[in-house]
């Protein structure tokens, strides 16, 4: 099991505090400071992740209590049992000021702990300055968090000086940026804190049990909102990253399977690091099931989260949406909010505002969806609550925003509708109802199974918020690109495989394929493949359904939106007429429309092609393997190919044969690839099952099977046996762990035992589907074929130039292929193992391959050039 884990930013500056404490605190007492008292962690942090998050607030008291444990586990370095001395920011002052005065006999600060402690001011620094920016804080708070930031910029500035043999001035001491200006602050990227990460990884691993660890002594209030802080901060690293590689696909450099495995594990990253970061939170505070607005609330100002959020006009009762009595209401009893109320500034973006907003309106729906009322709901437009600021929907930013609003409450309109029709909701009909739960598989794309939480629970969490921020994002990106639509890559695939196995329907109705007669244990598996390409591939049942919906829309009297104007409350009318906006414009009363698109729920989620494409790939791959191993032309034309090879007697290589052997040396060789003849031809024997001595094992077991590639095998359990999408994407992310890959100039050893974070983890998955992602490509079919109709012609060639006959052997009478196509292998193998004998006999070296073996082992010499021919004629 990989020692990697996957842990946020903030966990890794906090590794990088520690470990600076830890130096000066050994350092300190060698200079002869001794510590007050020392904390003996009770449990290790992976006992104490067990717990779940506390419902009630902790006393100031019972959270220094636990300050020692939650240390540990924030520390990364908890299965360490040593002494911890928990050290208050003074005592951290006075070991400073002792070691800096005995800087004659005391070595310098090692570089690595330098930059260490650099990565830790310039993080507290951004995080600081965010709070004295957006006013969240305190101004208590906000002197603690600067306060705590020049303790340890003294500690640098002070401890730098001791390699220069001087004592810097109190001018020296506090060298901080204006803290207005802090937010740019020079920015560590992920590359330098891996650098860094590496360089103190050493000494966090040899860290013997007699050590001592020292941490800081931090107030919790403060150490939760940098927490959150850097939650935040990493998810605007990983948005920067998905922007990144939905970019490189748009351009053609990278594959929907590839961008689609990335994003869905990008959304598991965040769940992961919400979760942490919301039991950081409610240590201190009471839990609730709104975890975006708690966690955004305690690094912004709660007005600014209720700012616009249908804070004038709000719905009413669901039960009256139909008759609009108590749509809408405007409260003027009281204050008015100020002019800059509804304005969305970059501070607003960074807790992704305008995003959350939004769905927090469409949660609002859900009691609507629960009670099954006719389809679409009623959602209004985001410009409904700009009545009193209706300049600001001049702004091009503004207008961004609100194409961004009408783009996910389509959306959301279009999966209510999905989920509607898959539970026998509305007035669709059985029929209709029948095709959407035959025709769509049998599975949920990433997008579909986070936002579904909106009507399935009724909240918003940080994930839901992050992920509808890449809908549109990729959306953006993607939705002008040449060839690059959902429904351009779900044909495309479709082309794809529909070519490679070539189906059809026989007269008792049942899937078939060109040339091949499959076994009865894999007619499943080709039956659910042609569903994909026929079917959910090029023609997707939800645009008809969706079509149908529309057409009991129309034959219904619907809700007059123009009689919405003329009975909007009094008050409402005044204050339209106030700022300008004539009551006939009606241009905040209307609700957002369902798109026209039929097939705009497909459109707009290339997640949801990507899945398709995923389980079409992994099936298309499973299906080929079970032929290859049925047919075994492959696993014969590899022993063939590797005799030839070893021998000297092929000149030409065969990449696509070789990258099969590197995959599957255990069921083609016994996990030892020959390299004499009498080892090429007992490998053979011994793999067929023809070796005495493995022949009972053989019948009993038939062990020897290709296996789809590891990749595949893990996509194979969440399509076939539901198996959770977070677990999926863990399954993906261990093998990417496991897989030893470096990039090009470091050693694989160096990621050894390295705590990743999320943007490490993500581009560390994406260098291993790089690698494998062309494995879970490999058609095997046509492989299949090709070697069989190779074997067919060297077969025909020793027939009529050697006279040599073979015997047909087929496992049924409607077999697509000889088995007796084996025997010819086996006895150009048993002609090697012969001549090679013979010449050993005269003096010779069994592993001859002068002319004279060559022109009498006429079988091998066949072999060879049809192979050769064939190897040509590929490439």
């Amino acid at each position: 099991m990989s020692s990697e884990q996957t842990v946020s930013t903030y966990q890794k500056y906090k590794e990088n505090t520690n470990l600076f404490t830890t130096w000066l605190g050994k350092t300190a007492r060698a200079c002869g400071w001794k510590p007050n008292y020392i904390h003996e962690p009770e449990q290790t942090a992976e006992q104490d992740e067990t717990k779940g998050p506390k419902r009630k607030k902790k006393s100031r008291t019972s959270t220094k209590a636990a300050e020692g444990s939650s240390a540990a586990a924030d520390s990364g370095q908890s299965s360490i049992r040593a002494p911890r001395h928990m050290v208050t920011t003074q005592e951290l002052v006075d070991q400073v000021e002792l070691v800096t005065k005995s800087a004659q006999v005391v070595s310098p600060m090692p570089p690595k702990i330098h930059a260490a402690l650099r990565t830790a001011i310039q993080a507290r620094q951004r995080c600081a300055a965010w709070f004295e920016k957006t006013k969240s804080g305190t101004e208590e708070s906000n002197e603690g968090h600067q306060h705590f930031i020049n303790i340890l910029q003294q500690a640098l500035t002070k401890l730098q000086s001791i390699k220069q043999d001087e004592h810097p001035t109190s001018e020296d001491t506090i060298s901080m940026r204006n803290i207005f200006k802090a937010l740019e602050v020079e920015y560590i990227s992920d590359d330098e804190m891996a650098e860094v990460a590496h360089a103190t990884q050493s000494d966090q691993d040899t860290q013997e049990k007699e050590d001592h660890i020292y941490q800081l002594e931090i107030d919790r209030q403060m150490e939760v909102a940098f927490i959150i802080f850097s939650f935040f901060e990493d998810l605007h690293k990983l948005r920067a990253d998905l922007k990144n590689i939905w970019t490189r696909f748009q351009r053609g450099e990278m594959t929907l399977f590839r961008a689609t495995i990335l994003t869905t594990t990008c959304f598991e990253i965040v769940r992961q690091a919400e979760t942490q970061a919301y039991e950081s939170y409610a240590a201190i505070n009471e839990a609730s099931d709104y975890t975006y607005n708690d966690l955004a609330a305690m690094i912004y100002t709660a007005d600014s989260l209720t700012r616009g959020e249908q804070s004038e006009v709000r719905l009413h009762d669901i039960t009256t949406f139909h008759s609009l009595d108590d749509l809408l209401n405007l409260d003027t009893s009281g204050p008015k909010p100020s002019p800059k109320t509804l304005e969305i500034s970059e501070l607003d973006e960074f807790v992704f505002l305008p995003t959350g907003r939004t769905l927090s309106k469409l949660a609002q729906s859900r009691q609507y969806i629960l009670r099954k009322y006719d389809w679409p709901p009623p959602i209004p437009p985001m410009g409904f609550n700009y009545i009193i600021r209706p300049e600001l929907l001049d702004d091009p930013r503004m207008k961004q925003l609100e194409r961004q609003d009408e783009f996910l409450c389509q959306f959301y309109m279009d999966m209510v509708f999905y989920y509607q029709s898959l539970n026998s909701a509305g007035d669709l009909g059985d029929f209709a109802t029948s095709m959407m739960a035959d025709l769509f598989p049998p599975f949920d794309d990433a997008i579909y199974s986070t936002l579904q939480e909106l009507w399935t629970t009724g909240n918003v969490t940080t994930r839901m918020v992050f992920a509808a921020q890449i809908l549109w994002d990729i959306h953006t990106i993607c939705d002008e690109g040449e060839g690059h639509s959902s429904l351009g890559e779900m044909k495309a695939a479709a082309r794809k495989y529909q070519d490679m196995f070539k189906f059809s329907i026989d007269s008792g109705n049942g899937v078939v394929t060109q040339d091949v007669r499959w076994l009865a244990k894999d007619s499943s598996l080709i039956s659910a493949l042609y569903s994909r390409t026929s079917f959910n591939l090029t023609a997707p049942s939800f645009p008809m359904v969706k079509e149908i919906a529309f057409q009991n829309i129309r034959s219904k009297t619907r809700v007059d939106h123009d009689a919405l104007r003329r009975r909007l409350p009094e008050q409402i009318r005044s204050q339209l007429r106030a700022t300008g906006i004539i009551e006939a414009e009606g241009q905040y009363a209307k609700h957002i429309e369902p798109h026209k698109d039929n097939a705009f729920l497909i459109r707009a989620n290339l997640l949801y092609a990507g899945t398709l494409i995923m389980d079409v790939t992994s099936m298309a791959e499973e299906a080929g393997v079970a032929l290859a191993n049925h047919y075994l032309s492959v696993f014969s034309v590899a022993h063939l190919y590797n005799a030839l090879r070893k021998l000297g007697v092929c000149s030409v290589g065969w990449p696509m044969m070789e990258r099969i052997i590197e995959l599957h040396p255990g069921p083609i060789f016994a996990n030892d690839i020959p390299s004499l003849p009498k080892d090429m031809l007992s490998r053979y024997m011994y793999r067929l099952g023809l070796s005495s001595a493995n022949n009972r094992h053989y019948v009993e077991k038939k062990p020897f099977k290709l296996q789809p590639s590891r990749t595949t095998q893990a996509l194979r359990k969440f399509f076939n046996s539901g198996q959770s999408l977070p677990r999926l994407m863990g399954d993906l992310s261990n093998l990417a762990k496991k897989h030893e890959l470096a990039p090009r100039g470091q050693d694989t050893h160096q990621n050894q035992g390295r705590n990743l974070t999320p943007r490490r983890a993500l581009a560390k998955l994406d260098a291993y589907i790089q690698v494998v992602e062309p494995d879970t490509a490999i058609d095997y079919v046509s492989l299949t074929k090709q070697c069989q109709n190779l074997l067919h012609r060297i077969q025909t060639k020793m027939t009529s130039e050697l006279g040599v006959k073979f015997p047909k052997w087929k496992f049924h009478p409607d077999d697509s292929f000889d088995h007796g196509l084996l025997l010819t292998v086996l006895g150009i193998l048993n002609e090697i193992v012969a001549y090679a004998e013979a010449r050993q006999r005269i003096g010779g070296e069994a592993t001859s391959t002068t002319a004279d073996f060559m022109q009498n082992a006429r079988r091998l010499q066949i072999a060879r050039e049809h192979i050769e021919a064939e190897i040509r004629a590929e490439s």
